[in-house]
């Protein structure tokens, strides 16, 4: 059973000059789909997520770690770090 609902979002993430778009995501963490990369198990991430709105964005930097990588299908399932209650406030919206 899963601690967090998982919800589809427009978001997407921003690591390094690449922008992805979120598969999903949920206050505990997110899966993205990205084979340009190949990621291990346990590997630390840092990016900005991308929350658009109507006239605007809010940009959000965060830490994760990557508990699982398919590297057939480009699937990637991280799990945020060091959430802030304002983090958790923003990703249970």
């Amino acid at each position: 059973q899963r601690q967090y609902v998982r919800v589809d979002v427009p978001a997407s993430v921003r690591m390094g000059d690449k922008e992805i778009p979120v598969h999903n995501i949920s206050a505990g963490g997110m899966s993205i789909r990205h084979k340009d990369h190949f990621y291990r198990t346990g590997a630390l991430l840092e990016f900005f997520l991308i929350v658009p709105f109507q006239s605007f964005s809010l940009d959000i930097p965060f830490k994760a770690e990557v508990e699982h990588y398919n590297k057939d299908t480009g699937l990637l399932g991280c799990r945020f770090l060091d959430l802030t209650k304002e983090k958790v406030s923003i990703l249970s919206h």
